[in-house]
């Protein structure tokens, strides 16, 4: 996971330029800067390669491992072993996490709406970064599903988004279809929560950040958020009433 965050931070990762701005009475202010980075859409990848390079670094950490334990069982594995045969080793299968994603995206357009519901003529706000990473068109959303809609048009206006330094929305899997869906599944995991941490701790729905942070397995990260947005959902209609 390291080295695949290494090997993917220049597309990730939209570089920002911190502005300084010098007041009449000679302060220096420095401009904010987003806690969610935008996707660099100008980036070229080669996923084959990504995959060849993530190979590489899997085979020499085994082979290391192995001569560090003379275990010679685990050497031939390091030469033998490949990165397409770790899904039976996964405590989370890709179709698992995907359905948990889904179930994510679905809870938060609800509570999105019951937000409206609640407080009418208040526009509630969504990452542009946060929508980056719903799924294509490939994925059925239930009726009314309005994220969707959203995304589109952030897309079709080509829009520029950011609040201190400006860059292009980018729809990561539009963009790159090759992109690791479970790669996309955890990062909504942990990007989701600059959204909702706020709201779910306003209905005293404790969220315990560090038990989360401990949660190795996407999946369960994702079924521990739903939760969350349901616990707000079932809130906010009881208010409404």
């Amino acid at each position: 996971a390291a080295k695949e965050s290494e090997l993917l931070r220049d597309l990730e990762y939209y570089q920002t330029i911190v502005e300084r701005h010098v007041t009449s009475d000679g302060a220096v202010m420095i401009s904010g800067v987003s806690p969610l980075s935008n996707v660099n859409g100008s980036m070229s990848v080669d996923f084959e390669e990504l995959k060849d390079q993530l190979q590489g670094a899997l085979s020499r950490c085994l082979s290391q491992r192995a001569e560090e334990c003379g275990r010679d069982d685990v050497l031939l594995a390091s030469t033998t072993f490949r990165l397409s045969d770790s899904r039976v080793l996964r405590a989370s299968t890709e179709e698992e996490v995907i359905a948990e994603e889904r179930n994510v995206w679905i809870k938060l357009d609800e509570m999105i709406h019951l937000l409206g519901r609640a407080q009418p003529g208040t526009r509630i706000p969504v990452p542009a970064q946060l929508l980056g990473l719903l799924p294509t068109n490939d994925t059925e959303w239930p009726k009314g599903f309005s994220l969707r809609e959203h995304a589109h048009r952030l897309e079709d206006d080509r829009a520029n988004i950011g609040t201190y330094s400006k860059s292009p929305f980018v729809r990561l899997s539009t963009a790159y279809p090759e992109y690791p869906l479970i790669r996309r599944a955890g990062r909504l995991s942990y990007t989701i929560w600059l959204l909702i941490d706020g709201i779910a701790a306003s209905i005293g729905a404790g969220f315990d950040k560090e038990d989360y942070l401990n949660t190795l397995s996407i999946s369960d990260r994702l079924r521990k958020t739903a939760l969350y947005l349901e616990l707000v959902n079932n809130a906010i209609k009881q208010m409404i009433g």
